[in-house]
């Protein structure tokens, strides 16, 4: 949002821009928000192919213009900012302005080893800063001086630690990162993920890893188009020499990539947070104490919930149905016949099913798929969508517990948010599955009844 001058007082997000500029606009608001929305006199906007993307780009606006709006909404000290730090093997970090010590004036990279740099009050400015806690910084006459360790990329600010964390945890997969000090005993768990290049243990070399860093720095510097065309010129390189399992690694990495799944990284209720942060800041600030961190409520944009149903395996079918914002969407539930599979196999018949539905490019992707089973399942889902597709898509099992009574959620990966997102929303997913069950018990019967017709047809004749 721009004022009058062309000055740019206000950089923000949104799935749906229509809405978004709708809240500002029409809803009451606090003086604050009212006195910006009586000098905004031109909105440009930039789209974006991904969430991820847009986070990524707000943050690098917000950094290079420093919007009123923006700033003022928070206490420096509580934006979110991503480190890299300046070790043999750079360590990814989330750190708060507070930690860092110095609030707005970082932004941007940060020095090499051992330097010094001039110009801490000008916005834009460089620094090297020591350890994050803020006494390990030392002032020298307007000057910062590292200490033992010192961080040198910063990212950021971002305005949602949430949404930061998402991010990391989603580029994790193809790109993976460590937060591990070197020479352990043991691999960390992320490693037998495939989500951590062994630095625990010393399966990767320093430079080696820093090309991993590399990537991830781009990455978060808006330049996902050039580690795409890197990726493609390894893969070639690696075909030509006829290393077809590198090559295969590659190409799964390229399309992992330009499909890179957002899991609601921008719900309805982030952007309403957005809207609405400025007012809860002003109000924390006007009654003397600070805001508290608002858990996100928000369930996963787009679920798919799967069954399998059969009688001793016959007239096997599968149901998918669709839920968006927690509400059924009928219109978009398929139902889907057996071919390939004889007799009664969940879990093959359940790798039909989805190899089929990802056929269909012109149907949305889901933020999350459910399927009706246990452990079996989840791995065969896995084996199909994350082996053989490359897709970045969570899969999570809803299973009947020992007593029958209870629903267990299976997880065959460790992901913290997902976990606790799943956790959270769990009569949400109760009801996909029972929804799910339902459309293919339904589907079934059906078909068992046109079956049992046509046989008593032919009997007769």
């Amino acid at each position: 949002m721009k004022d009058a001058h062309g000055a740019i007082i206000y950089v923000g997000k949104a799935t749906s821009l229509a809405r978004r500029v709708r809240q500002h606009f029409e809803r009451p608001h606090s003086n604050f928000i009212e006195e910006m929305t009586r000098l905004v006199c031109e909105i440009d906007y930039i789209q974006k192919p991904t969430a991820l993307e847009a986070l990524i780009l707000e943050a690098n606006l917000i950094k290079l213009y420093w919007p009123k709006y923006n700033t003022d909404q928070k206490d420096d000290k509580s934006f979110m900012y991503l480190a890299i730090t300046d070790e043999e093997y750079p360590r990814p970090l989330l750190v708060r302005g507070g930690q860092l010590g110095v609030g707005k004036t970082i932004v941007g990279v940060l020095s090499a080893k051992g330097r010094s740099l001039d110009g801490l009050h000008a916005k834009g400015s460089v620094l090297t800063v020591g350890d994050h806690l803020p006494r390990a910084i030392e002032h020298h006459g307007g000057r910062v001086e590292r200490t033992e360790l010192c961080y040198k990329y910063l990212f950021g600010p971002y305005t949602s630690a949430r949404s930061l964390r998402v991010a990391l945890e989603l580029i994790r997969k193809i790109i993976p990162w460590s937060t591990c000090v070197p020479g352990q005993k043991r691999a960390c768990f992320y490693f037998h993920l495939k989500q951590c290049p062994g630095v625990c243990v010393g399966a990767v070399t320093p430079l080696e890893y820093r090309r991993v860093i590399r990537d991830l720095i781009r990455f978060f510097e808006g330049k996902k188009d050039e580690i795409l065309k890197d990726y493609r010129k390894r893969m070639q390189r690696a075909a030509k020499a006829q290393q077809f399992e590198e090559a295969g690694l590659w190409r799964n990495k390229v399309f992992a990539l330009e499909h890179i799944q957002d899991v609601s990284m921008l719900s309805k209720e982030d952007e309403a947070q957005e809207v609405s942060s400025i007012e809860n800041r002003v109000s924390s600030m006007n009654k003397g104490g600070s805001s508290s961190h608002i858990p996100d409520t928000s369930i996963f944009g787009r679920i798919e919930g799967y069954d399998i149903s059969h009688v001793s395996g016959t007239s096997t079918v599968a149901s998918m149905v669709v839920f968006e914002r927690g509400a059924a969407n009928k219109g978009e539930y398929r139902k889907f016949r057996i071919k390939t599979v004889e007799g009664s196999n969940d879990v093959a018949s359940m790798q039909e099913v989805l190899r089929r539905r990802f056929t269909h490019a012109e149907w949305k992707k889901p933020h999350l798929l459910l399927i009706d089973g246990g452990v079996p399942q989840v791995h065969a889902a896995e084996q199909v969508v994350h082996g053989e597709l490359g897709l970045s898509i969570p899969i999570v099992g809803l299973a009947k517990g020992p007593e029958r009574k209870r629903n267990d959620l299976i997880f065959t990966t460790a992901d913290a948010l997902l976990a606790q997102a799943c956790q959270k929303h769990h009569v949400v997913l109760e009801q996909v599955r029972d929804e799910a069950h339902r459309f293919a018990i339904t589907y079934h019967r059906n078909l068992r009844a046109k079956r049992f017709l046509g046989d008593a047809k032919r009997a007769l004749e």
